[in-house]
């Protein structure tokens, strides 16, 4: 470790990339912890992501935008992984268009 080690990071080539990379797994260990201490029911964070993209779909954030905010290779991944709540959004768009006519 550099004796200058503030010195050292302030010139670290960060390129959009975090010097240390947090891990789900510790993200999870935290998140245990957080939920004992509050005396609530354990939740992981991809239960938090599926969480997160499920409630702006369902307040109609297009999928376009959800697929590259969870950093998905392609809209597919997301049509996929969200087609549940895809199939109540398309009923729901059904009722709403036949009742224009």
């Amino acid at each position: 470790m550099p004796k200058d080690w503030f010195g050292f990071y302030r010139k670290y080539q960060h390129k959009d990339k975090r010097l240390f990379e947090i891990s789900s797994n510790g993200i999870n260990k935290d998140l245990k912890k957080i939920c004992t201490e509050l005396d609530i029911k354990k939740v992981t964070f991809h239960a938090l992501r599926h969480t997160h993209a499920s409630i702006l779909l369902a307040n109609n954030i297009s999928m376009q935008y959800v697929s590259e905010r969870l950093g998905h290779a392609n809209l597919l991944v997301t049509e996929r992984v969200y087609a549940h709540l895809l199939e109540t959004k398309r009923s729901e768009e059904n009722t709403k268009a036949m009742a224009l006519f």
